[in-house]
């Protein structure tokens, strides 16, 4: 008998605030490690909350950006050690209180509804952490080389008094449409132009879905590869079907309406 393999991931329901519920699945795999990572990043693409983030990548030692709430790290799974194109961006908040929870599950989950338009970040999954400091020894090598040819440093857990989520996606070392204008100037008007249908498309799909990002600016619109801009950070998005979400107030002075 083949040994098996289980793990438990949580699903949020894709219904309003008053029906949103929580259905628990248990996966068992009997054909071998590779199916099993087939069938997690499988659940991670439903929007599954997985408790295995330290079993599946290894973060680099220090944040290559630090916001207001939360800070992003360049990833590599440790499935793929080989390749670099595995290497991905965590964005880490530590959670203090349970409305931060749902506040960072309800930007993954609309996030995930997202998907499925080439200039939408993508996701690649969620997780829960609990808090914890790494164990000695745990810093790796992941890769061969790091940015501009380095090699880089991943520790895994993550060093954390608190308990965290994160939330991972594509990596854009390019960074994002504000730096790129202001290191390399404005568009010229066929690229500006260019620019600006692509993020209208994207905007027309999550509308077309009954999401609005609320939060559009040069800083959320990030370079992937040859410079394909992508439509990103969903934590200001709500659904137009949210009446109380739709009441508040979203959005970065200077660009909102």
């Amino acid at each position: 008998c083949r040994p098996c393999s289980l793990i438990a991931a949580a699903v949020e329901d894709e219904g309003g605030a008053a029906d949103r519920s929580h259905v628990v699945w248990l996966l068992v795999v009997d054909e071998g490690e590779e199916a099993l990572c087939q069938h997690l990043r499988a659940f991670s693409a439903l929007g599954a909350v997985r408790a295995d983030f330290c079993n599946e990548y290894g973060v680099s030692a220090e944040p290559f950006c630090i916001g207001g709430s939360a800070a992003l790290y360049t990833v590599s799974s440790y499935r793929r050690r080989s390749s670099l194109s595995a290497e991905l961006a965590a964005k880490v908040k530590v959670l203090e209180c349970s409305e931060d929870f749902s506040k960072v599950e309800s930007e993954a989950l609309l996030l995930r509804m997202a998907q499925g338009h080439p200039n939408i970040i993508r996701l690649h999954g969620q997780f829960l952490c609990s808090a914890g400091e790494p164990e000695e020894g745990a810093e790796s090598q992941v890769g061969e080389q790091g940015a501009g040819g380095s090699a880089r440093k991943y520790v895994s857990p993550l060093p954390m008094a608190q308990p965290y989520h994160v939330l991972v996606t594509d990596l854009c070392p390019e960074g994002d449409l504000d730096d790129r204008v202001t290191a390399k100037g404005p568009y010229s008007e066929a690229k500006g132009l260019q620019l600006i249908g692509v993020l209208l498309s994207a905007l027309t799909h999550v509308h077309n879905i009954g999401l609005v990002h609320r939060d559009v600016k040069s800083q959320k619109v990030l370079l992937g590869a040859g410079g394909r801009p992508l439509l990103a950070d969903f934590g200001s998005a709500a659904r137009l079907s949210d009446s109380e979400a739709m009441k508040g107030i979203a959005g970065t002075l200077g660009y909102a309406a």
